[in-house]
């Protein structure tokens, strides 16, 4: 190339740099969201796959902020809308990606996280996120608004969901809706009421058509899905239609610039041209080339070694397509594998399951019969308790009456024998008087005391210790008893030689034997009363018997 050739290149090469920089930078971000590995459910192949790619491409093709997330939990999936919503607020252009179970309910399209259950109908707010949480989110960019889902799958959580109000319908796929904020699009996978496939390839059919389409430069939004929707519809065999709700301006929308022609620059000596273009050996190259030099010998070289590039590039390549071939049938068998594997998983977990049911019935089977156990014995106990507190009233009813007889036959033997005393008493001769001339021998204070305390043991009315002592209530009672079962009016609060003498002459068993509340007497003697096993002295001195564990007083 020629000096002014190349003054002539690198001058236009600097104005379309200049017009690039000087054209503003949009702000572009994203959400991705693929669910496939469902707690309660098969997991699904695609969509962790289908997340995983377009992000990346969303990466390569210029977005400011790609934020991928896979097998998310609700609390989770929701956090990260909220999040989302926030960054949008400053974004020129806001989309989310949702591939995986998705459902419609009463006209409003609901979508599952991984950790759902959605065992009953009442489940479905607390366990899902509707579409206007994603709406929502996209809500506050200021020129695109894009939410694409690929959730119209056949979704088996729901068709086991027990319905607790027959009012709620429950539909196939998603419903359509009404997109009433500007400049936002929502594109379903397949149209409203019909289900989506998984498809047999490593990205569900849908997927597969938006990462063919998706990256091509100065492609409009509406076309691109329209290119979109022809692909899908084609490779599914006419079963599956993608579908766009909403509505954009009139003027074009691309998510890949087109890219910036570089200015016209002076035409340069065709020669020098066509042997730069050859050297660069592009379709792009010769593309440049004709545009300079449109007619001429060179023009028409050019045409021909432009349309041998096209040739040789249309050509198939064998060894790629049986590559792609080999990897299409590894991804089939690894599917398939997986879900075998999945399948014995389940199995081994409903066998669990029925397992763990068993054992729990069996104990509480075990439970019940021990309770029942324990109730009989302690009721048999409570009888028998009963039982013996009843025998041991009767015993002691027994015991009163016995001693009360035999209280009775003691007064009257007692009463017999004083009425005996005092008949033998008045056929006595009067005590010999002794001659006045005999004076009485005169005892000394202590002999007195000892020889009237002897005689009063002799007669039963002193069991306590014989010495000189004199006034203690001991020897008081005993007196008080002499006087009283004697019929001696003497003095007894001072030791005399009368008392010696009525004492002298009395019979040995005046007194009776009294004991105490605790003795009874044995052979004219006053011991303790010892009860038996089970029974205890009571206040009138009787062995009445005692509950089981009660203290013995």
């Amino acid at each position: 190339m020629s000096i002014g050739g190349l003054r002539h290149v690198l001058f236009a090469v600097a104005l379309w740099c200049a017009a690039s920089a000087e054209a503003p930078a949009e702000k572009r971000i994203a959400l991705v969201i693929g669910n496939s590995g469902y707690q309660h459910a098969v997991p699904l192949a695609n969509p962790a796959n289908d997340a995983a790619a377009i992000a990346k491409l969303l990466k390569d093709i210029g977005f400011d902020a790609v934020e991928l997330r896979r097998d998310v939990l609700a609390i989770e999936l929701r956090r990260a809308i909220r999040d989302f919503a926030l960054r949008a607020s400053d974004a020129d252009l806001a989309l989310v990606y949702y591939a995986g179970h998705g459902f419609e309910m009463n006209g409003t399209n609901y979508f599952v996280p991984t950790d759902a259950r959605l065992e009953r109908d009442r489940d479905i707010e607390d366990e899902t996120v509707p579409l206007d949480r994603f709406l929502g989110a996209v809500e506050p960019a200021r020129r695109l608004r894009l939410v694409i889902l690929d959730a119209c799958r056949d979704n088996p959580l729901v068709k086991k969901m027990r319905r607790a109000f027959g009012t709620r319908a429950i539909g196939q796929g998603l419903a359509k809706i009404d997109v009433t904020s500007t400049d936002t699009l929502i594109a379903f996978a397949a149209k409203a009421g019909s289900v989506a496939t998984d498809g047999e390839g490593p990205n569900s059919p849908f997927t597969a058509a938006l990462l063919k389409h998706l990256p091509t430069p100065g492609l409009d939004v509406r076309i691109l899905f329209g290119r979109v929707r022809d692909d899908v519809f084609i490779s599914t065999g006419r079963k599956q239609e993608p579908f766009v709700y909403g509505s954009l301006g009139g003027s074009d929308i691309t998510l890949v610039p087109a890219p910036a022609l570089p200015p016209a620059a002076p035409a340069g000596d065709p020669h020098d041209d066509y042997q730069l273009a050859e050297r660069v050996g592009t379709v792009e190259a010769w593309d440049l080339f004709l545009a300079r030099h449109g007619t001429g010998f060179y023009a028409n070289l050019a045409r021909e070694q432009r349309a041998k590039l096209q040739q040789t590039g249309r050509r198939p390549d064998a060894e790629a397509a049986r590559s792609r071939q080999e990897e299409e049938r590894s991804f089939r068998a690894r599917k398939a594998e997986a879900d075998t594997i999945k399948q014995r998983e389940e199995e081994a977990r409903r066998a669990q399951a029925a397992e763990a049911e068993r054992q729990r019935l069996e104990r509480e089977k075990a439970e019940r019969e021990k309770t029942q156990r324990e109730e009989l014995a302690r009721a048999e106990r409570e009888k028998a308790q009963r039982e013996e507190l009843a025998r041991a009233q009767r015993e002691k009813a027994q015991r009163e009456e016995a001693a009360r007889a035999e209280e009775q036959r003691r007064l009257a033997r007692e009463q017999a024998e004083r009425e005996k005393g005092n008949a033998q008493l008045a056929m006595l001769p009067p005590a010999p008087q002794a001659p006045a001339s005999r004076a009485r021998p005169q005892l000394l204070r202590g002999d007195l005391i000892l020889a009237i305390k002897r005689q009063l043991r002799r007669v039963g009315c002193f069991p306590g210790k014989i010495d000189e002592s004199w006034g203690d209530p001991a020897i008081t009672r005993s007196l008080a008893q002499f006087a009283r079962y004697a019929r001696f009016s003497g003095p007894t609060n001072e030791p005399n030689h009368d008392l010696l003498d009525a004492l002298s002459g009395s019979r040995p068993d005046v007194c009776p034997l009294e004991c105490g509340r605790r003795e009874v007497a044995r052979n004219g003697r006053c011991v303790a009363n010892i009860c038996p096993p089970g029974h205890a002295v009571g206040g009138d001195g009787a062995c009445i018997p005692v509950a089981p564990g009660a203290s013995r007083r």
